[in-house]
């Protein structure tokens, strides 16, 4: 599938081992995205919307990292009508949905749609 791996996110200390995660596919779209090869990145992250509870893992991640380092979510990550937003209007929806309520309302969005739309 790769000729070339990304193995820089395996050691991420808050990546916790979960029976509903999957830590494979998790580790390669996390260490695409921190080595910047966007052609892994792209891939990886199809695949990990295979899974419901890795992509909300994955959101919830993203969000804590973002909420731990600037003490909130940017008005970009939480404007759900910006039209124009660099950030996608999925993930918008989904750090809405973590802010107001945490992972179990994210856990709900992934399960609900199609793990895609999370």
């Amino acid at each position: 599938m790769y000729d070339h791996s990304h193995d820089s996110a395996r050691a991420l200390p808050h990546i916790r081992a979960r029976a509903d995660i999957d830590q494979v596919r998790l580790a390669h779209a996390l260490g695409a995205t921190l080595d910047q090869c966007l052609t892994c990145e792209e891939t990886a992250l199809a695949l990990l919307a295979e899974s419901a509870s890795t992509t909300a893992y994955l959101i919830e991640i993203a969000s804590a990292a973002v909420l731990g380092t600037l003490g909130g979510f940017p008005i970009d990550f939480v404007d759900t009508g910006a039209e124009h937003s660099p950030v996608p209007s999925v993930f918008r929806h989904a750090a809405v949905a973590f802010a107001r309520n945490g992972r179990p309302a994210l856990a709900r969005m992934c399960e609900q749609g199609s793990p895609a739309r999370c």
